[in-house]
């Protein structure tokens, strides 16, 4: 994911500070994941997009179950 291209990210002061990006290669596909480690989470949640949806869309999703207390996992499919 390149710096600076969040697209529809709102909140862009929290999503720099709480997001911590990795990858993975698929059939030569670098697929894009992001996780929101929150110190006091009561439980994890794994976010899967839908097959054409960057996990970027729900951007404001992500920060409200992270306020809410949990820790979020979420990826971008191989069609990203």
């Amino acid at each position: 994911m390149e710096k600076g291209n969040l697209g529809p990210v709102i909140h862009m002061d929290w999503w720099s500070k709480s997001v911590r990006y990795s990858t993975f290669n698929r059939q030569g596909i670098d697929i894009f994941c992001a996780s929101f480690v929150n110190p006091r989470a009561k439980a994890n949640i794994i976010f899967v997009t839908g097959w054409n949806e960057s996990f970027l869309k729900y951007a404001e999703l992500i920060k409200t179950l992270f306020e809410a207390g949990f820790s979020i996992f979420t990826y971008d499919h191989q069609s990203q």
